[in-house]
């Protein structure tokens, strides 16, 4: 699950997961490194819509409990609760590290523990005692923000969408349109038209402006009406 995870917030880049960085004499000084320049194995464009979905998990979704446990950091996870309560899991990163966490019984008995009131909690009290950093969402190219209605996923539309939010694309697979508020010009005009009767009223005879005394302009067709 770290695995995975890991290569999700490394842009796609797989990096093996080892136990052991380097080896060190007494004096402190390394003999060897295991460092390896990782194999790209996911598409980054896509990697990094993901890594966005999951941060916003964090902000809004099951993990939000994140911005009272850690409000100064941006991070990205996901919780995780098995049928009857018996796991409790949460998988979480920022910019600088990632966690797992798992509860659980051996027996497989029910934890009473959702991810969220449990594993949570768990990775956000190991991770404060790290020099964890925030997460820095920067779209590789080819990747596009869309302001997106949220109820049918189409562009958001002034004055027909209710609420939007701002959202990745692979460009060339972003929403260019809203069905459901397309033609919303004409039906709008139709509607006033039905309601008041607007129309064209022109007057063939000219009209006559006169000022008066607190400085408007009387139209006198229209009084005259």
């Amino acid at each position: 699950v770290a695995q995975m995870y890991q290569t999700l917030a490394n842009g796609g880049k797989l990096l093996p997961l080892t136990t052991v960085r380097s080896v060190a004499n007494n004096d402190q000084q390394t003999l060897t490194r295991y460092q390896s320049k990782g194999e790209q194995m996911l598409n980054a464009k896509a990697s990094f819509i993901v890594e966005n979905m999951l941060h916003d998990v964090a902000q809004n979704g099951t993990a939000r409990a994140l911005k009272h446990l850690m409000p100064e950091l941006a991070l990205a996870g996901k919780t995780g609760t098995t049928n009857d309560y018996r796991d409790s899991w949460f998988a979480g990163f920022g910019g600088n590290y990632l966690a797992v966490v798992w509860i659980g019984k051996d027996d497989n008995t029910p934890i009473g523990l959702t991810g969220s009131s449990g594993a949570l909690r768990a990775w956000a009290k190991v991770m404060s005692k790290v020099d964890l950093h925030s997460l820095q969402l920067n779209p590789p190219a080819g990747v596009v923000e869309v302001e997106t209605d949220l109820a049918n996923g189409g562009v958001a539309v002034a004055g027909c969408t209710i609420q939007s939010a701002s959202r990745y694309f692979i460009s060339g697979y972003e929403p260019i349109a809203n069905s459901e508020c397309d033609g919303l010009d004409d039906k709008l005009g139709g509607w006033l038209n039905k309601w008041f009767g607007a129309q064209d009223r022109t007057l063939d005879a000219p009209r006559r402006n006169v000022p008066v005394d607190d400085g408007f302009i009387l139209d006198t067709e229209q009084s005259e009406r």
